[in-house]
């Protein structure tokens, strides 16, 4: 039972990967251009599935609660800060998205907000693989590193490189 509960988990983020880096990757590539044709261009190719996308993030989440709670707990303790910090950059892309077609003048501010999103977006899920890649600090199987335990510099080159991998699949 626990093969599969491990392999559904693995596919919904794989699916996530592929599919939401794809529009993060994008919204990272729209702030480079300034060519409304371009740009209209890259709205358009994301338009129709953006928002369904995050539903593989929610998978994910659903899946470790439900059939691992003790990594669940842990995780959100540890992670507690860039996974909020995750969600409002995911939050603003949205909002961003949603309003940018309503704006005449002030859609410079949208187009910012989308940029903006999707790199702290990005970002922050890059360290977050980062840090559990380099290994928590735990005692017994409780999360001991404090706010910042997450926080090195490989986190950081993780979260660089995941920027470039999600453009490199938005492009």
């Amino acid at each position: 039972m626990v093969t599969f509960w491990v392999s559904l988990l693995a596919l919904s983020i794989l699916l996530y990967v592929l599919l939401d880096g794809f529009d993060l990757g994008i919204g990272m590539l729209f702030g480079l251009t300034r060519d409304q044709a371009r740009r209209h261009a890259m709205w358009t190719a994301v338009a129709p599935i953006w928002d369904g996308n995050e539903t593989w993030l929610v998978v994910t989440a659903v899946i470790l609660w439900g059939a691992f709670p003790a990594v669940y707990a842990l995780l959100l303790s540890a992670f507690y800060l860039p996974l909020v910090l995750m969600l409002c950059g995911l939050i603003l892309r949205g909002v961003a998205f949603e309003f940018r077609y309503k704006a005449e003048r002030m859609r410079w501010v949208w187009d910012f907000g989308f940029v903006a999103g999707s790199v702290v977006a990005t970002f922050m899920q890059g360290m977050t693989v980062g840090a559990l890649v380099e290994g928590l600090p735990v005692t017994n199987g409780e999360y001991s590193g404090g706010e910042f335990g997450w926080f090195s510099p490989f986190a950081v080159l993780c979260g660089i490189g995941l920027c470039f991998g999600y453009t490199l699949l938005g492009a």
